[in-house]
C-alpha cells in the first residue's frame, strides 16, 4: 500500500516536472522579449524627446548665455578701462620724471660748465655764523660774528657752499652787517654759462626773487637757466652762483636765488677782487 502511494507521488512529480519546464522556458521567452522591447521602446522615446528637447532648450537658454557673454563683456570691459586709466596715470608720472630729468640734466651740465671755469683761487677771509636776521621789508640784513678783528672791511662778498648772499655794509670791531641779496639796494652783474646774456639784477621790494634792472642787448635767457655773477665793474668775483630765471616778460626777468635767504645758519666772506 504504501509503495503504490510512492509510486503515484513519484509519478506526479515527474509529470509536473515535465510541463514546469517548457513553462519556464516560455515565462523566461516572453520576459526577455518584452525587456528587450522595453528598451528599444525606451530608446525610440529618448531620441525623439531629445529630438524635441534640444531645440526648446536652445530657445531656452540662448538669452540666459547672452546674458552671460553681456555680463563677462561689461567685467571685461570695466576691467580694461581700470587698467587704462592706471596706465594713463603711469604715463603722465613718466612725463613728469621726464621732465625732471631733462631740467636736472640741463642743471648739472650747466654746473659741470661753471665747475670747469669757476677759479679756485677765491680766498676766504673768515667764515662767520649769523648773530641776527632782518627780513624786513626795507632792510633785509643779517648781522654775523666776524669784524675789524677778523680784517673783514665794506665791500667785502658774502658766499656760501650754494652760492652768493650779499656784501659788507658796515663793519665794527667784532661783527658785520650784510645787504643781503634780495635786498632792492644790491645790485648785482650777472652773465649766463656761455657769456651770451649780460644784466643787471637787484632785489624786490616783496619777495626773495631778484628783477632784472638791465639788459646788455636783445638777447635773452631760457626758463631754468642758471646765472653767475659776471665780475663787470669789479664789484663782484667772477663766477659765483646767483639764480635760476624763472620767469620771462616783456620788461623784466625774475630770478630766484640759490641760496636760502631765510635758512643761512653760516657766511664765508671773502674779498671782491
Amino acid at each position: 500500500m504504501i509503495f503504490k502511494n510512492r509510486s503515484r507521488l513519484f509519478v506526479k512529480t515527474k509529470n509536473i516536472k515535465n510541463i514546469s519546464i517548457p513553462f519556464l522556458f516560455v515565462i523566461t521567452f516572453i520576459l526577455i522579449f518584452f525587456n528587450k522591447t522595453d528598451y528599444i521602446i525606451a530608446s525610440k522615446i529618448k531620441s525623439s524627446t531629445l529630438d524635441y528637447i534640444h531645440p526648446i532648450t536652445k530657445v531656452i537658454s540662448y538669452p540666459v548665455n547672452l546674458t552671460l557673454k553681456t555680463i563677462t563683456h561689461y567685467q571685461n570691459m570695466n576691467l580694461l578701462e581700470k587698467e587704462n586709466l592706471i596706465l594713463k596715470e603711469e604715463i603722465i608720472r613718466l612725463k613728469k620724471w621726464q621732465k625732471l630729468a631733462i631740467k636736472w640734466n640741463v642743471e648739472n651740465s650747466a654746473l659741470k660748465k661753471l665747475l670747469n671755469s669757476t677759479t679756485s683761487d677765491i680766498k676766504i677771509i673768515k667764515t662767520a655764523s649769523i648773530l641776527s636776521f632782518q627780513p624786513n621789508l626795507y632792510s633785509k640784513t643779517i648781522l654775523v660774528n666776524a669784524g675789524i678783528k677778523d680784517q673783514i672791511q665794506n665791500n667785502h662778498i658774502a658766499i656760501n657752499e650754494r652760492g652768493l648772499i650779499g656784501k659788507v655794509i658796515e663793519v665794527g670791531n667784532n661783527s658785520s652787517k650784510i645787504l643781503l641779496l634780495n635786498n632792492k639796494n644790491l645790485s648785482v652783474p650777472v652773465r649766463n654759462i656761455d657769456g651770451s646774456f649780460f644784466a643787471i639784477f637787484a632785489g624786490s621790494n616783496n619777495s626773495n626773487y631778484l628783477i632784472s634792472k638791465f639788459v646788455k642787448g636783445k638777447k635773452m635767457p631760457k626758463i631754468g637757466e642758471i646765472l653767475i655773477t659776471s665780475g663787470n665793474a669789479g664789484a663782484y668775483p667772477k663766477n659765483i652762483l646767483v639764480g635760476k630765471v624763472v620767469e620771462i616778460s616783456t620788461d623784466k626777468i625774475k630770478l630766484l636765488p640759490f641760496v636760502d635767504i631765510n635758512n643761512i645758519e653760516f657766511v664765508q666772506i671773502i674779498n671782491n677782487k
